[in-house]
């Protein structure tokens, strides 16, 4: 089943091509012009922005990468058992993951962290970070109370 092109496919391609354009313009910069100061640091943002958009959206559709190569050849109930255990330790470790990163971001908040050429903040990146880790860890634990409605 193909995932559907809404809002988190779009931003994820377009930070995709933000980040061949600007790699892109670096590279020609370096090598026939003049250098393209920053660029390492808008490719940093943009992916960001395009793996949390991916993470999300797999997520959302139930397509992360996956081995079946154990789960497939166990009975039907223990299948059934593992992948409880599977969702339920994706989540937790979605948790971790987003606890981790507010640990971090609440601790250098009044920082003013930037980058160093073009000053992009930290912090914005950081949340939106913490919101996608939080969207994967509700999609997975609604799956799991309500696995008919997914």
């Amino acid at each position: 089943m193909m995932a559907s092109r809404g809002p988190l496919f779009w931003t994820g391609a377009a930070a995709l091509l933000i980040v061949t354009g600007v790699d892109a313009a670096a590279v020609l910069g370096r090598h026939i012009g003049p250098p393209f100061p920053g660029s390492l640091e808008l490719v940093q943002a943009a992916i960001l922005l395009a793996s949390t958009a991916g993470l999300v959206a797999a997520t959302a559709v139930n397509r992360h990468a996956s081995a079946r190569l154990v789960l497939d050849r166990v009975p039907a109930v223990m299948r059934g058992w593992m992948l409880r255990l599977n969702a339920l330790m994706s989540v937790l470790f979605f948790l971790l993951l987003a606890a981790g990163q507010l640990w971090i971001t609440s601790d250098l908040w009044h920082a003013h962290e930037d980058s160093d050429v073009l000053h992009i903040p930290f912090a914005p990146l950081r949340v939106l970070c913490v919101v996608g880790v939080l969207l994967a860890a509700l999609i997975v634990s609604r799956r799991m109370i309500r696995p008919d409605q997914s």
